[in-house]
């Protein structure tokens, strides 16, 4: 986790300080120092009441926020543990407070389970404030600095309860979707979420001029999108292209209208097909999401020659899943024929979430489209790679 010093072990778990706490702490004890009379105003005291000077106040208030974060990461920690997961430690950031947690069962119980006790400890801290506040008569000092935390508090706790990962509520609803053991598709769901909150959080940050909300918001993107990696990473481990290639139902013709080509996938029940030129060559693919771009009228104008995806990587049946998701990635592409040798074979196709689509059923292995004009056989063509 980057440079980070060891600060304690409670119940023998490392709490680390990032070093931009040293950046952050002071300009957070001065942003609370500056705004010391608003926050006065919040807990309902006069500032000239109070006897602990503003920017220790700020000092005191910025390190006793980081105590909360502690123990809310803590909750995670001890449920975990409970559960029997390894708990390597705990490292807070500018962002937060990060739980490093390996051997935790993937259920939805435990996922829940530990999700859950975090943003708890924080509502709790922040209950037990307010509560404080109002039955109790505290000095003027107590009563700020109890409120500023309490609201602090219940903040952390509610923000981390949004249902986008790698925020606690986004793996609480992992751990609602996968309850009954759809795990990776609740990953991508809830993966798709923190992506898309923390794009939107981070561009709010920049436009508002809040560096901690954009920092935060790319925090939130930056987890979403390693989470989304492993996933894809532990649905490839071991595959090869041939795993999970969809064989080749049909070749259309360059010259094919736009309209026609719409109407085999649909009959078909396919989103890509590959496309070959008048002698047979293979040229490239054609993706049911391309085809719908253009309006009825265009559809009947114009040929699939101009819509034809032609840089796309040739891989062969036997190399590994995941090798050929880097070659996709490199071209931008989501599909991509199959040979095995020369020998044209198949059709790999990956969603959107980065995911090798999987037949269902097997499709019919070969029908080649009818051409009329040129009479072409309805024999299998030599493909040429």
């Amino acid at each position: 986790m980057g440079a980070s010093v060891c600060v304690g072990r409670p119940w023998g778990v490392p709490v680390r300080l990032h070093w931009s706490l040293a950046l952050v702490v002071p300009w957070l004890a001065w942003l609370v120092a500056r705004r010391l009379p608003e926050l006065a105003a919040l807990a309902g005291v006069r500032v000239e009441a109070m006897v602990i000077s503003p920017m220790l106040t700020g000092l005191g208030l910025a390190v006793m926020l980081l105590a909360c974060v502690v123990a809310h990461e803590l909750g995670h920690v001890l449920v975990a543990q409970r559960l029997g997961a390894r708990v390597r430690g705990v490292t807070l950031l500018v962002v937060g407070g990060i739980s490093e947690i390996a051997g935790l069962p993937r259920t939805g119980r435990a996922e829940g389970a530990v999700a859950v006790a975090g943003p708890l400890v924080s509502l709790a801290l922040g209950g037990g404030g307010w509560l404080a506040l109002r039955e109790l008569a505290l000095p003027a000092d107590a009563r700020l600095w109890i409120s500023f935390l309490s609201r602090a508090n219940l903040v952390l706790g509610i923000f981390n309860l949004l249902p986008a990962f790698p925020l606690d509520g986004g793996r609480l609803l992992r751990a609602l979707l996968a309850w009954r053991g759809a795990w990776e598709r609740a990953t991508r769901v809830v993966t798709a979420l923190g992506l898309f909150f923390g794009a939107a959080l981070a561009t709010l940050g920049l436009l508002s001029f809040q560096p901690v909300s954009a920092l935060v918001g790319l925090f939130i993107w930056a987890g979403a999108r390693a989470e989304r990696s492993q996933l894809l990473a532990r649905a490839q481990q071991g595959l090869r292209v041939r795993d999970v290639m969809r064989p080749v139902v049909e070749l259309l013709p360059a010259d094919m209208p736009v309209a026609a080509a719409a109407e085999r996938m649909e009959s078909l029940d396919v989103s890509s097909l590959l496309v070959v030129d008048r002698r047979d060559r293979l040229i490239g693919a054609v993706t049911r999401g391309q085809l719908e771009t253009l309006s009825e009228p265009m559809r009947e104008a114009v040929l699939l020659s101009a819509l034809v995806q032609r840089d796309l990587p040739r891989l062969q049946a036997g190399e590994s899943l995941a090798g050929a998701w880097e070659q996709l990635s490199e071209r931008g592409a989501r599909v991509a024929p199959v040979f095995a040798g020369a020998q044209l074979v198949g059709l790999l196709e990956i969603d959107d979430q980065g995911i090798a689509r999987r037949p269902a059923t097997p499709p019919p292995v070969w029908t080649l489209p009818p051409v009329g004009a040129r009479g072409r056989s309805q024999e299998r063509p030599p493909i040429s790679p």
